[in-house]
Parts: C-alpha cells; structure tokens; sequence
C-alpha cells in the first residue's frame, strides 16, 4: 500500500523506499530484515529496497510480524494496522525514522532471490513459463527459512518444520530430477549455501545432511560441469 509521507518534514524521498507503520503508531523495537533497531519510539524505515521484506514490531512484550513488498524506489509503504493501543505514540509524539544499512539490504536481496522473483511474476506477468513455475518451490523454502530463524520473539517452529520439509525433498533429487531442470538444482544450493551461511551448519540435523550429501554426489556424478562445481560447493556447505 502506497502511503503520503509523514508530517514531520522528513525528507527521505530518493532511490531507496521508506517503510512507515501506520499513521500514528510507534515501535519500541523494530526489525526489519536484518536489521533490528531500538529503542523506539520507532516510526518506520528507510533506505529500503524494492522487493519482498520482513517486518517485526514490538509494543511492550509483544511482536507483531508482517511481510510487505515494495513496489518501486521512492515508494512510502505503510504496514496494515496493528490493531493494538499500546502501539500508539503519546499525543503529540513523533517516532524516529531509522535507516537500513547497505551490508544487510545487499545480503537480505540475497537470501529473498526467488521470492522477488516470484512477486514480480504474480505482479507482472500473469501466467508463470514452466521455468517460474518449478522456482516455485524455493521461493517457499526461503519464506519457510526467513519466517524460521529470523523473527525475534523465538521464532516459528512450524516454519522451521516446512523449511526442514522442503530441503528434504530437494535433497531426495536424483539423476532423472537433475537432467529435466539442471538449473532449478543449481540454484537451490546456492539457496541453501545463503541459509546456512547466515544462520551455521548446526542447523542441519543428521538425516539433513545425509540427504544432501546425497544431492551432492549426484551433481557431481551428473557430468555437467555446472552441476558438478553446484555438488561440490553442496559437499563444502553440509560437512560438519
């Protein structure tokens, strides 16, 4: 949702957007991506990139989460309502507007690669290729990995299930499954290398890394030479 600028006289308009909770409600700590700022009151973010971003609000004890997309540099975008009056600023308060910082807006477009990519597609081009179409599932796995690990209260259990769900299957790829998409396969560790770089190897319980031991192997007995430099980077990502 496209929002008027505060009324504050902030001048935050240029190449970057500017995430702004609703008129009127503050955050004593807020993160955004990889980014967490404190202590509030906090108003919003800016120095924001196009595309997908994850948003946590605390108002006391309690976090609100929310994902938005951000449709174009320059845009002001305003979270949905948080319905929760401890939120709201004191008459006549004004949040700080803090700023993103390079290094993680860089690594966060990193680690949301296919979900931009799939919000793009449902934005813009309606009726996916069937190369969108099998991206599909690692658009998932990064939503499942990033809704896990980095929401700050304690994180989602459910979603560390889905995402633990989703690298099973990718691991359980053979030979058949790399020759009719060999670049879903090599884009997947390159997914999986950004997950397990930022949050460690530990995460990976045994029958994980047995699984994709396995994967790697078969990228590099595939004879492509991109599959097998994808198996071998596969192979580094999961030794413990």
């Amino acid at each position: 949702m496209r929002a008027r600028p505060p009324d504050a006289g902030l001048r935050y308009r240029g190449w970057m957007a500017t995430v702004l909770l609703t008129a009127g409600e503050v955050a004593a700590e807020l993160q955004l991506d990889l980014d967490t700022f404190a202590p509030g009151p906090i108003a919003g973010v800016a120095g924001v990139g196009v595309g997908p971003h994850h948003v946590s609000a605390r108002a006391g004890a309690t976090w609100h989460h929310h994902w938005l997309h951000v449709p174009e540099e320059g845009a002001f975008v305003t979270l949905p309502v948080l319905g929760t009056g401890a939120l709201r600023a004191g008459r006549g308060a004004i949040g700080a507007i803090a700023r993103a910082r390079t290094a993680t807006r860089t690594q966060w477009s990193a680690l949301t690669a296919n979900l931009a990519c799939a919000a793009m597609r449902s934005g813009e081009r309606p009726g996916p290729t069937r190369g969108a179409r099998t991206r599909e599932p690692l658009a998932a796995l990064e939503r499942a990995f990033l809704d896990g690990f980095l929401t700050p209260d304690a994180g989602d259990l459910a979603a560390i299930a889905t995402w633990r769900s989703g690298l099973g299957a990718i691991g359980g790829a053979r030979a058949a499954d790399l020759e009719r998409d060999p670049g879903l396969y090599c884009e997947a560790v390159r997914v999986i290398e950004r997950q397990v770089g930022l949050v460690g190897a530990d995460v990976l319980d045994d029958a994980l890394v047995y699984e994709l031991d396995l994967l790697a192997r078969e990228l590099v007995a595939s004879g492509s030479v991109e599959l097998v430099r994808s198996g071998e980077l596969l192979g580094t990502v999961v030794s413990r």
